[in-house]
């Protein structure tokens, strides 16, 4: 199945779940704050005995005990957070698992918009963002033999977006080979 094969109403109602997507608000991803927040922990661990003294005698002998509790804190915070905080990679996970589950299970009995919905769903949270990387949330070559014949009309779905909303390849080859630029890439 082709782009071409879906009807002009199915490439609009396609394009408006896409968008329907886009518009829901995103989860946080609070990994890299429990990162930094590790850090900062182990930094006050560091510097707790070249700074302590200072601080008991200005401060009393209670800054001691304070100085640890702050950095146990921060630390066991900063575990938690890069631990349990990836909500975005969680939502792209149970999202895509569920469209795929869906279409490769009942793909002859889903309604059309059921079916629709499904299709957008496998190909808009088949990659995330958890900050400064970029990661898959299925095994794409896995899912297309699960498919069967749901996978002609996922790949149709995923062309019309890839066309109309760039979306990224999931089940296709990239048609346009990416070149390097920027300093230092000239030949």
């Amino acid at each position: 199945m082709t782009v071409e094969l879906l009807s002009p109403e199915e490439q609009e109602a396609l394009l408006r779940e896409w968008d329907r997507l886009q518009a829901e608000p995103r989860p946080t991803d609070n990994r890299s704050v429990g990162c930094v927040l590790m850090i900062v922990a182990v930094a006050l661990v560091v510097l707790g005995p070249r700074f302590l003294p200072w601080f008991k005698s200005h401060l009393g002998g209670w800054a001691g005990t304070a100085w640890f509790i702050v950095a146990l804190a921060l630390l066991l915070y900063g575990l938690y957070q890069n631990f349990f905080g990836n909500k975005t990679g969680a939502q792209a996970y149970q999202r895509s698992e569920g469209a795929l589950k869906v279409l490769s299970r009942q793909y002859g009995a889903l309604s059309v918009e059921e079916r629709r919905s499904a299709a957008v769903a496998a190909i808009y949270f088949a990659y995330y963002s958890g900050g400064p990387y970029m990661a898959s949330s299925y095994d794409a070559s896995e899912w297309k033999r699960k498919l069967g014949v749901a996978l002609e009309y996922v790949i149709a779905v995923e062309l019309l977006l890839i066309e109309k909303r760039q979306a990224y390849n999931v089940f296709t080859e990239a048609q346009k080979k990416e070149e390097p630029v920027g300093p230092g890439t000239e030949e």
